[in-house]
């Protein structure tokens, strides 16, 4: 089975839909937050998650925008409403089981406290949070926030973060292979 991953959109529907349509081929296809941008809603990328029946978190940008009362404001009594809706009802985390593996969906860490506004940063470079993350029983762990690209291995855990395909530079999302494990990220072009 392959999933696709993508993150850190910030409200960059175009790009989101670049790099939907890379990972076309993929059986599943996640999303590890920040769809929004804390002060700019564009109503297209939540739709356009939607369409491609896409499982998804909030991330910290997403916790922001749903309580921004100028952006409540500007969709109230209209189509986007729905939208912004859908967004705040997504979950802050996810824990799933895809082909008999443990995938944990996570924003910044497993350790994540939305009510406290507090999202960790997950770096290759920092071996005490990949040894803590490695410690959480999942088989493929996948994290956003940082915008960085980054797969690696620790305990047997599978730890991944496909980039930002919003933000990005480049752009990025990824593709992981759960037999083999194997990950491969993808650029959408501009």
């Amino acid at each position: 089975m392959r999933i696709g991953i993508v993150s850190d959109i910030h409200s960059q529907a175009d790009r989101l839909d670049r790099a939907l349509r890379l990972l076309a081929d993929c059986d599943l296809i996640l999303c590890a937050g920040d769809i929004s941008d804390q002060s700019n809603f564009d109503p297209r990328a939540v739709q356009l998650l939607s369409q491609a029946d896409v499982l998804a978190i909030k991330g910290n940008n997403d916790f922001a925008a749903c309580a921004n009362p100028l952006i409540q404001k500007n969709v109230a009594a209209k189509a986007e409403e729905k939208w912004l809706a859908s967004l705040a009802a997504l979950p802050a985390q996810r824990s799933l089981k895809i082909d008999g593996l443990h995938v944990g969906l996570f924003h910044g860490s497993p350790w994540d406290d939305p009510a406290m506004d507090y999202f960790h940063y997950v770096y290759p470079e920092s071996t005490r949070d990949v040894g803590r993350i490695a410690t959480e029983g999942f088989d493929i762990v996948i994290l956003g926030h940082t915008h960085r690209a980054m797969s690696l291995q620790s305990r047997g855990t599978l730890i991944v973060n496909p980039g930002s395909c919003g933000y990005g530079t480049p752009p990025s999302c990824a593709a992981i292979d759960t037999t083999s494990r194997e990950v491969e990220f993808r650029t959408p072009e501009p």
